[in-house]
């Protein structure tokens, strides 16, 4: 029996072109696919859950409203955190369900959980998203192999600095593990679409970064150095595998969500400086003087404790609190007067962000305070713009997206802490070092016919592809 797809489609979180060109032979097959693409624009802000969400469905965000990627790690469970954001209410929506034939199989989607049968008769195995349980199987007629696969979905999981080595030795063995069921899989038959999801790079690249990365601010010699290069090794084996079992008019696409790099290493305090600009201040009767004394301590603690080497007991010390999630968005000190600039939580700590911008406040102001703002001489802000001409698509995005938004230099990213600096280091930077960029990839072998410019042009051509 013939073995492999029609279309093999691997989507790999966080696959970087630039990080793919900088292994270079050491990766043969992602050197000769992927190096000699061009990158597609990701999503706003480029996170796993808007931009997969919009990559498998073809609807923006504005539209599928999924923009809750900022599972904050480090004050709350992943699994209370994600737990809202799913592929479900859109399954009818999901490419595969546009293939030409009926023979699909999905495996490790992210989002698409608990598993659905593509088109009623295909198969999927999948994954939660935002935790480290049990894989769901559809699979009516039973066209997976014998066998139950290792853990899929998600990582919850966030390792400290001194388990760092444990966390990559265990997540490359599960990604082997991974990459050798889905391998399993692709040569038990012959399919129509084959749609495979690895999370391993991504994962690895948030907290192995620096590592890998030597003009890192953080940057040491450790036993995991490797831990980037050996997850690349481990994608490059799988598709070279995969092209093996391919037949002349069989076409491979591999595909990313968004890029990756170095995490922001400066946080900037904008409710701090839009305070000292007269643009953020309390409501009657919700702020004291206590309460701000409060922000000051937790503002110098954030603000010097990388400084001097006390970051981990700081970030343990912030997880004990009980008023965390308020002093983390330094809504402690009061809430916000309805005159105020508000500044979202839209993607952490990495270099995009929105603002909320109340009518009595110019925004022409805001965006002239925020394209002004200079660290040591040097432009913080890349642009800010109105949320419509950002997302031109037709959608009303008022209250789902902020009035303005905006995108920071790569190493700056918006923090709330107030009552102290407006640039500190970013207290959790040493732990999580890698951080995301807008530019995903898209490439095939032999070749592709076009190369899209966004995540929604993505889609526009796997649903081509497939349907064929």
């Amino acid at each position: 029996m013939n073995a492999g797809a029609r279309f093999v489609i691997i989507g790999v979180d966080g696959l970087d072109r630039e990080v793919v060109r900088r292994l270079g032979n050491t990766c043969e097959w992602l050197k000769k696919i992927v190096g000699e693409s061009q990158p597609h624009l990701s999503v706003f802000p480029p996170d796993s859950v808007p931009s997969w969400t919009t990559i498998v469905t073809g609807l923006p965000p504005e539209s599928h409203g999924q923009l809750s990627n900022n599972v904050k790690f480090f004050l709350e469970t992943a699994a209370q955190a994600g737990a809202s954001a799913s592929l479900t209410p859109f399954r009818e929506d999901c490419f595969w369900e546009n293939s030409r034939g009926d023979d699909v199989a999905v495996v490790n989607p992210f989002l698409a959980f608990p598993a659905w049968a593509p088109k009623g008769v295909g198969a999927m195995v999948s994954g939660p998203p935002f935790d480290e349980g049990p894989p769901s199987i559809a699979d009516p007629r039973g066209l997976l192999t014998a066998g139950k696969p290792p853990r899929m979905g998600g990582f919850s999981r966030i390792p400290g600095v001194r388990d760092l080595g444990d966390f990559v030795a265990e997540t490359l063995a599960l990604g082997e593990q991974q990459f050798a069921y889905a391998l399993e899989q692709l040569a038990s038959r012959r399919w129509d679409v084959f749609f495979y999801t690895t999370l391993v790079i991504d994962r690895l690249e948030h907290y192995a970064w620096r590592l890998f990365d030597r003009s890192d601010p953080y940057h040491e010699e450790h036993p995991a150095a490797n831990a980037i290069l050996d997850a690349h090794r481990q994608l490059d084996a799988f598709v070279s595998a995969a092209v093996g079992l391919m037949g002349g008019d069989d076409q491979l696409v591999i595909l990313s969500d968004h890029g990756h790099g170095p995490r922001a290493s400066i946080g900037v305090n904008l409710h701090e400086y839009f305070r000292r600009n007269g643009l953020y201040r309390f409501a009657e009767g919700t702020s004291s003087a206590s309460r701000r004394m409060v922000e000051f301590a937790k503002t110098m603690v954030y603000s010097y404790a990388p400084r001097v080497g006390l970051a981990n007991p700081a970030i343990s010390l912030a997880r004990r609190l009980p008023a965390r999630k308020a002093l983390k968005a330094g809504s402690f000190s009061g809430r916000a007067h309805s005159a105020s600039v508000v500044v979202r939580d839209l993607a952490g700590t990495n270099p995009f962000g929105g603002m909320d911008v109340p009518e009595s406040v110019s925004s022409d102001r805001v965006i002239e305070l925020l394209t002004n703002l200079r660290f040591q001489g040097r432009p913080v802000c890349k642009w800010v713009r109105p949320a419509c001409e950002v997302l031109p698509t037709g959608f009303d995005v008022r209250g789902l997206y902020p009035d303005l938004l905006f995108e920071l230099e790569p190493e700056f990213g918006p923090t709330w802490n107030l009552y102290g600096p407006v640039f500190a280091p970013v207290l959790t930077r040493r732990r999580q070092s890698g951080g995301h960029r807008r530019e995903g990839v898209f490439a095939g072998w032999p070749r592709v016919t076009a190369e899209p410019h966004d995540s929604l042009a993505v889609n526009e051509l796997l649903r081509d592809l497939v349907s064929r």
